[in-house]
């Protein structure tokens, strides 16, 4: 009898969406990396490193840290960058500290965030959906 390899659920969601900067009144552009896993306890924190250059961003996950503050509360981990004056086509790449490493290409306009391509059988899943930072 032959196996099936099951694919690999997901670990992260890598949420890019449009946001207004409150104190500058400037247009960013967040990328924000969440758990899918929820934690009962506290609300960690995600360590990210970024980089930018040119068409590329790259967001390395570093792990979780527990805030300052150890408040007890629930939901996933999350961490984010935000970024002004993008526009057009670039490469997203996020790594884990393993060095796995998912690359995504979007295409950034004024109004709309497009994913143009996503790896198969991805640790990070894409979307555009707003993400409330509490």
């Amino acid at each position: 009898m032959a196996r099936r390899k099951l694919a690999k659920l997901p670990e992260y969601v890598l949420h890019v969406f449009h946001a207004n900067d409150e104190q500058t009144r400037k247009r960013l552009v967040v990328f924000l990396i969440r758990t899918v896993k929820d934690f009962v306890n506290f609300g960690y924190e995600i360590l990210l490193e970024d980089s930018h250059k040119e068409r590329e961003i790259g967001l390395r996950i570093h792990g979780l840290h527990t805030p300052a503050m150890i408040m007890p509360g629930t939901g996933p981990a999350y961490g984010f960058r935000a970024f002004q004056h993008l526009s057009g086509r670039y490469v997203v790449s996020v790594a884990k500290l393993n060095r796995t490493t998912n690359e995504f290409i979007i295409e950034i306009s004024p109004d709309a965030i497009t994913l143009i391509q996503s790896p198969s059988n991805p640790f990070v899943q894409f979307t555009t959906e707003v993400f409330n930072i509490h």
